[in-house]
């Protein structure tokens, strides 16, 4: 009903989830008060990993990109990956004005295999110093940010179900070519790692 949404609206307003946005009119009644998603009200961080670079992206919570970073890829062994992990993400942030605590959430993309089982990154060889040891968690700690690493090819097939080609889709395959030859594989809008997380890949 009409109240229930204005009481919904005025709950959100003040919880700073969205904002007026202006009115519209032209038709007959009253003009209709317009609403936007208020950006600011959380913030993000995406890294795609290349084989040579690594690029930094913070954006708010509309998407809309307040800071861009690249640097050579950290493929270090050990800790050495989370410190310069850390400065470069440190970096963006810094940028976009903000701090590294300010960001809800980081999503890193990498080729190879995430592993769902252990939490570790497999079959990655342009990044020795990330396999077999648990960078997410390591950047978590140090950084007070969540961290999520995915397939970089299982990352834009969400993409495009959600937003892109596939939109309106139940099942599909995506084929990547690139440096090696990728896929993703989507089954009810769902979408299958495989039991190591090598779903859908065909080669590297």
């Amino acid at each position: 009903s009409k109240p229930a949404t204005a009481q919904l609206l005025t709950r959100l307003e003040q919880d700073d989830v969205v904002t007026k946005a202006g009115v519209r009119g032209g038709g007959r009644g009253p003009r209709a008060q317009l609403w936007e998603v208020n950006g600011g009200v959380a913030y993000v961080a995406a890294v795609d990993l290349t084989p040579h670079v690594a690029d930094f992206v913070v954006s708010d919570v509309t998407g809309a990109v307040l800071a861009e970073y690249q640097v050579p890829l950290p493929v270090h062994e050990g800790a050495d990956v989370v410190g310069s992990f850390g400065a470069a993400l440190t970096q963006v942030a810094s940028e976009a004005g903000l701090a590294t605590k300010d960001l809800r959430h980081v999503v890193i993309g990498a080729q190879g295999a995430f592993d769902p089982r252990t939490g570790l990154l497999s079959s990655a060889p342009h990044i020795p110093g990330w396999l077999g040891f648990d960078v997410p968690s390591r950047l978590s700690q140090e950084l007070g940010v969540e961290v999520t690493i995915e397939n970089d090819v299982n990352l834009v097939a969400i993409v495009e179900m959600t937003v892109g080609q596939a939109v309106g889709l139940d099942d599909f395959v995506m084929i990547w070519l690139s440096d090696g030859v990728g896929g993703a594989v989507v089954v009810g809008r769902r979408l299958l790692r495989g039991a190591t997380g090598g779903g859908g890949e065909i080669d590297w």
